[in-house]
């Protein structure tokens, strides 16, 4: 049984981490290049990315802090499999409800890693306010970056910096002993202003979708998505950015008024859903099935079908989905 790790066990550990140092820096590196376009595909565009491998110098902080956790024996095999946070990214969102949406398309990332991990809530009482998700980089990279751990840290612009400032304050202290009572007083004070700063942020992401929603040309996957949820009533997820690039490549001027010219938006997205299980695809996401609706309409179809034939390449994972549903369709109606 380990009594915890000792200073020449952590100095071992530090001096093999600098060696795999670069292991880290490039998982972080693919890891955002992969949520910037999860997002981009989300038509999420109001955030800040940041990521880094972890410095030595704050492993071995981490290390002493918390020696008595670790077991040498377990590091040395492998450090990733107890310490997560080597490779990180940090999505800094500028309202709750950005933050909580970006926390959606995280989760639901295909290199979401299949391991117990806890996670905080926007909604728990706690004053430290972020979701920490781990991602793993696929064993198709190549072997050097390959099967990495990297955690992300979901949180808005002003969580972050009362986050920052309480940890270094409080956290990396036993019991807050490095913190005078003025210090608590102010980090309290500093808690209730960034609330409301975060409500106002939430106020200000509320009236500006309500202002895309009407707007009268849709230029964006953003205003696109606003559009449809403001007539829909509920969130549209999935890839919005392919769906804003068929809709446009198809319609003129792009428009709710022209898209609800083929049915209104919920009637549409319902009859997708129903096409769809029919066809024996019943779990995809809201945009394709508002998309598959869409083409029920036999004003539509037509229009439909010159994007349905290149598919394959122009239009990416949606492209293909809209080629296997047709082609499900087809031989149903054989």
């Amino acid at each position: 049984m380990s009594n915890g790790l000792t200073d020449p066990q952590i100095e071992r550990l530090i001096l093999r981490y600098r060696f795999e140092l670069a292991r880290y820096e490039q998982a972080a590196l693919h890891t955002a290049a992969e949520l910037r376009q999860a997002l981009r595909s989300a038509a999420i565009s109001r955030y800040l990315l940041a990521f880094r491998a972890k410095h030595p110098d704050g492993l071995r902080e981490k290390l002493e802090r918390k020696r008595s956790a670790y077991a040498y024996e377990e590091l040395e095999i492998d450090l990733n499999s107890r310490i997560k946070d080597l490779s990180g990214c940090r999505l800094l969102a500028y309202s709750s409800e950005d933050a909580e949406r970006i926390v959606e398309v995280v989760e639901k990332h295909h290199w979401r890693a299949k391991l117990d991990f806890p996670s905080k809530s926007f909604g728990e009482p706690s004053r430290y306010k972020a979701v920490h998700i781990l991602l793993v980089t696929p064993d198709t990279m190549p072997q050097s970056v390959a099967d990495a751990l990297c955690e992300v840290q979901v949180t808005t612009l002003a969580a972050h910096l009362f986050n920052e400032l309480e940890h270094d304050l409080i956290y990396k202290e036993p019991d807050g002993a490095g913190a005078s009572d003025a210090e608590h007083e102010h980090l309290n004070q500093l808690f209730g202003v960034l609330q409301q700063a975060d409500r106002i942020a939430s106020k200000l992401h509320s009236e500006r979708k309500r202002a895309m929603a009407h707007s009268e040309l849709l230029e964006s996957a953003e205003q696109l998505q606003a559009a449809l949820e403001g007539s829909i009533g509920r969130q549209l997820d999935g890839d919005l950015e392919a769906l804003y690039a068929i809709l446009s490549s198809v319609l003129r001027d792009l428009t709710l008024p022209v898209l609800e010219a083929f049915g209104r938006a919920d009637d549409v997205l319902a009859k997708g859903r129903q096409a769809l299980e029919k066809l024996g695809l019943p779990d995809q996401e809201n945009a394709f099935a508002y998309l598959w609706g869409l083409r029920a309409n036999e004003q539509f179809r037509p229009l439909l079908s010159i994007i349905e034939e290149q598919s394959g390449d122009a239009f990416g994972a949606m492209g293909e989905l809209l080629r296997k549903a047709r082609n499900a369709s087809a031989h149903n109606e054989q």
